[in-house]
């Protein structure tokens, strides 16, 4: 390895691990979600919405955020994401008392993760060029699922002895760490190149990315996957856990147990992540989505109808499933570095973040929705069918991408 490679690893590693760590409360609140419940008072939806203001916190922060990097400094953005990230988190358990209050500081801790992750993706896209980008940005993905890994398992050690103030404390006051990694993203940042592609499009630099086909065709794909990806998510461990249930098994075990096969369903996608990255390197962005996508598309019209399968059936395809469909991440967000101008990439981005992420709050609902005025017996099969649907408009997509010239300009020329 030339020293230039080992300073680009070292590099990536410092990178990664400041996303693990701003991520350790990141999951938090889910896992101490009926303690915080019954100490506030509040009711299932209150405290969904206390969660789901992460969510709108990271929106309105790829928003507002990402597409200043395409006139500030990224690094700047990254590093004081990371403060606001860490600022949020360590408040939370010693203000927050009740819904309002919870979910400010929330959000202000999902602005903060999306003002890190979004524009780390981009100083990756930044240093590494388009036959290692791919394997780099995977690394970064799965640094991404790792931390949500390592917070549930975190969470559960910490919660029996601090409480979950005090634990939900501790895995924020981690993170400060990563405030020191983010300064040398700051000192190591290279300069911008600019495109010679920058005369594509004209007018308002969104305008220009939403007509722009070819990021729109990778937008669709990246949708599509996170419409699977997050339906998967939410209702994997209910699944597990209903099926136990229905063999005779008593509801709080049942719910431990899918917790903890659940558990195992996530990090298995640490190391897909990790891998497709470097597949699209070499197979092409296209060609490897594409064929992920088609995977977990079979893998969702099956899976809900294997409830008279025996349960380590089922167990297997879950670990399956949980490999093929998170796989493909690391793919559309390497892709629009490549197809999107210097100046744009910024803005396009954001296009991609928030289209995606809105898929994503949609799924989960829509799923529960046809599982409720499903016939009995059918509705985890429609429910779950319903994702795989949508992952094969991310096959088209992906296909339709791969006939145009631009494509070209994927993988060094892949595709």
């Amino acid at each position: 390895m030339s020293e230039s490679s080992r300073n680009d690893a070292i590099w990536l590693g410092v990178l990664c691990t400041l996303l693990v760590l701003i991520l350790l409360p990141y999951y938090a609140y889910s896992a101490m979600l009926l303690l915080i419940q019954q100490e506030w008072g509040m009711s299932s939806a209150e405290a969904g919405f206390v969660f789901g203001a992460t969510q709108i916190g990271y929106v309105a922060s790829v928003i507002f955020l990402v597409p200043l990097t395409d006139r500030v400094k990224t690094s700047y953005i990254l590093a004081g994401s990371a403060a606001l990230c860490v600022l949020g988190n360590a408040l939370f358990p010693l203000l927050s008392n009740d819904i309002v209050s919870g979910s400010i500081l929330r959000a202000i801790g999902g602005a903060g993760v999306a003002g890190t992750y979004m524009p780390g993706i981009r100083l990756i896209s930044e240093r590494f060029s388009g036959n290692r980008r791919g394997g780099a940005v995977g690394m970064y993905v799965a640094a991404f699922t790792l931390g949500g890994a390592v917070s549930f398992a975190g969470t559960g050690v910490l919660l029996p002895i601090l409480g979950w103030r005090g634990a939900y404390l501790a895995l924020s006051l981690v993170g400060i760490l990563s405030l020191g990694m983010a300064l040398a993203m700051v000192r190591t940042e290279k300069p911008k190149v600019r495109s010679s592609r920058g005369a594509q499009g004209s007018g308002p630099s969104l305008l220009a990315v939403l007509r722009n086909k070819p990021i729109l065709l990778v937008t669709a794909g990246y949708s599509a996957h996170v419409w699977e990806l997050y339906g998967m998510r939410a209702w994997t461990a209910p699944f597990l856990a209903s099926l136990l249930v229905g063999a005779g098994g008593d509801l709080t075990s049942s719910i431990a147990q899918s917790g903890a096969i659940s558990s195992l369903v996530l990090l298995v996608g640490v190391l897909s992540t990790a891998i497709a990255g470097g597949v699209s390197d070499r197979w092409g962005r296209t060609v490897t989505a594409g064929t992920i996508l088609g995977v977990s598309s079979v893998l969702s019209l099956l899976i809900g109808w294997l409830g008279g399968a025996p349960f380590w059936v089922v167990i297997a395809i879950c670990l399956l499933y949980g490999f093929w469909v998170p796989a493909d991440s690391p793919v559309y967000s390497t892709g629009v570095t490549e197809l999107a101008p210097q100046e744009r990439l910024g803005t396009a981005m954001a296009v991609q973040s928030v289209t995606g992420f809105t898929a994503g709050l949609i799924s989960p609902v829509l799923f529960g929705v046809i599982l409720d005025t499903s016939p009995e017996g059918v509705g985890w099969g429609l429910s779950f069918g319903m994702l795989g649907l949508a992952a094969l408009v991310g096959v088209a997509s992906m296909v339709a991408l791969r006939r145009r010239p631009e494509s070209k300009l994927l993988a060094g020329g892949k595709g």
